[in-house]
């Protein structure tokens, strides 16, 4: 082959690939066997295809379409063309992922739902060694949803101890107060004290939008910072307008955060939102800071609610 010639199956590769993806699978050949053709030198279809990625038959394909004259009329991609399903290669693949599953799968009787404690990964690892079959972990994700596995999440639903008699009925009965409230417009918040944070540059779950291979450089242990400390964040939730508010504090879960907190929650919001209000629903957890027999909880709310009386006479 000429310098010539090479020089010129260059320029056409480089017309091909700025151009292929806006083609199909059809137009992508005959374009190739049309430049073969134009090429008329022995090792033009070797080097097209070394140059474009393009296997040597499908060029061969196009050349030969191009001669025959036919213009192409039908499904892009012959019948019989394209990689085979793993269920069609390995017919009885299903039932060797439903084997490897049932050495460790859990359920719900109640709703039918199915998962597992393996990977996608370990199962395609399982498939190769016990039964000689090469897949992938994204296959082997496709594979257990078609047999009716999901992700599942842990869910709280086993009470330790036995429940309580009237349980349901104090559940009724808060129920129904908050319906009150709500109905005759007055405040009904939900208190709670959630997990304390170390303050300072450290990891947390989730992500975010930034540029490509530009993730945020954190700290690589969760050592708390003595100079900083931590953060205990206490939350208010309205359910009149399903809003939050968070007041972040540096002390401990102690009562007085938890009044103080819903005190700050009061002046920032609830008298701006409940002008004159007279009457607040408090739904609290029991526990920690807000428990029933915690005497500081308990000296606190009367100091609290008579700072309320005394806010709202002037309103």
């Amino acid at each position: 082959m000429t310098a010539e010639k090479e020089q010129e199956l260059n320029v056409m590769a480089f017309l091909y690939n700025g151009c292929h993806e806006m083609l199909d699978e059809a137009q992508r050949r005959l374009m190739l066997g049309q430049m073969a053709i134009k090429a008329g030198c022995f090792g033009a279809v070797a080097m097209l295809s070394r140059l474009t990625g393009v296997a040597f038959r499908t060029i061969k394909r196009g050349i030969e379409e191009v001669q025959s004259g036919k213009h192409f009329d039908g499904p892009v991609r012959m019948k019989g063309g394209g990689r085979k399903s793993v269920e069609s290669k390995y017919p009885d693949i299903l039932d060797h992922v439903q084997k490897i599953l049932d050495e460790a799968t859990y359920g719900s009787p109640e709703s039918g739902r199915k998962w597992t404690s393996l990977s996608h990964q370990k199962i395609a690892d399982e498939l190769e060694s016990r039964f000689g079959i090469s897949i992938s972990a994204n296959t082997a994700g496709r594979l257990i949803e078609k047999l009716g596995y999901s992700k599942q999440a842990n869910k709280k639903m086993n009470q330790v101890g036995d429940p309580h008699p009237d349980r349901d009925a104090q559940f009724q009965y808060l129920n129904e107060q908050s319906k009150e409230f709500l109905n005759a417009g007055e405040p009904v918040i939900s208190v709670d004290t959630k997990k304390k944070e170390n303050i300072g540059n450290f990891k947390n779950n989730g992500q975010e939008y930034r540029q490509s291979r530009d993730p945020r450089f954190v700290l690589d242990h969760d050592f708390p910072i003595p100079e900083l400390g931590k953060v205990s964040p206490y939350g208010v939730y309205l359910l009149n307008d399903n809003i939050g508010f968070v007041n972040l504090g540096m002390s401990s879960d102690t009562s007085e955060f938890a009044v103080e907190s819903i005190r700050r929650w009061l002046k920032e919001i609830g008298f701006i939102r409940f002008p004159g209000m007279k009457r607040l629903l408090i739904h609290a957890d029991c526990g920690g800071s807000n428990r029933a027999n915690g005497r500081l909880w308990r000296m606190n709310l009367p100091e609290f609610t008579r700072c309320l009386r005394w806010f709202t006479s002037f309103l």
